[in-house]
């Protein structure tokens, strides 16, 4: 089959089923998965398809139209990624988070990013901006993400591969960002306590993540509105840690009062 056939049934499976997996595809078309997420990122680069986490999906056809109601985008990242933590619940509020994150990188930034949805939003954005940076990161939905961006300079950290998430964790991943001087970290917490600070419930996660703090000058959260009530278990950071957090909508009082202390200072996505 030729490129071009292979990438129009990629995209008539898209449309036709809302979401598909590189998985599903690579068995379908008979070829590689880097093959089918060298196709992915060429369609989403032309607006044929929408790229996620570890596969695609369709352009909402219709605005007036519940997308996930519809089945064009699932009602969870189940398919794209398989944990149920990560939903499509609030993909607008992720955007709008990541925009704003990307404003506050600068040309000539060193910076390291997690594998969070956010943060993938977040690396679309500074692609899509060409900013000339330096952008390390254990996702390689991310890497693949800047591999499109020229002015970006790459740096993927090794470790040992899990492919549920796409990423690399472990010793080796850690010891590769200590090896790092970055100018910021964007991450994203499991949840948000008014006490304990930034948390996780994944310690294969909270080790990466927290050497990617001990190495950055600067330290932002992104957290959308819901992580502000509820609970994990392993403590990422004091709240003395973090420079800023991004959010998308005011949050509560209690919080408020509590970066006002520190500081901490709390940008509110519009």
């Amino acid at each position: 089959m030729k490129a071009v056939d292979r990438r129009n049934r990629i995209v008539t499976e898209v449309n036709r089923r809302g979401h598909v997996t590189v998985v599903e595809l690579s068995r379908l078309l008979g070829v590689s998965e880097v093959t089918i997420r060298a196709d992915l990122g060429r369609l989403d680069t032309e607006g044929a398809i929408l790229r996620g986490f570890g596969g695609a999906m369709a352009h909402p056809s219709r605005p007036e139209e519940n997308p996930v109601e519809a089945g064009m985008i699932p009602s969870s990242f189940d398919a794209l990624w398989p944990s149920t933590e990560y939903s499509t619940s609030m993909i607008e509020e992720k955007i709008r988070m990541a925009r704003k994150a990307a404003s506050l990188v600068s040309d000539g930034d060193i910076i390291l990013l997690d594998g969070s949805n956010t943060s993938y939003y977040l690396a679309r954005e500074l692609a899509l901006r060409n900013s000339h940076i330096i952008a390390a990161t254990n996702s390689l939905d991310i890497l693949d993400v800047f591999r499109q961006a020229p002015n970006v300079q790459i740096i993927a950290l090794g470790g040992e591969f899990h492919d549920r998430y796409n990423a690399t964790f472990g010793t080796f991943t850690i010891a590769a960002i200590r090896g790092i001087s970055a100018s910021k970290v964007f991450l994203s917490p499991k949840s948000l306590d008014v006490v304990r600070g930034a948390l996780l419930d994944s310690s294969m996660a909270h080790a990466v993540r927290r050497a990617m703090l001990e190495v950055a000058r600067e330290r932002y959260l992104m957290a959308d509105h819901s992580k502000f009530s509820s609970k994990g278990i392993l403590q990422l950071a004091e709240w003395s840690d973090i420079t800023g957090i991004i959010t998308d909508r005011t949050p509560p009082p209690e919080f408020q009062a509590v970066f006002a202390n520190v500081p901490v200072n709390c940008m509110v996505a519009e």
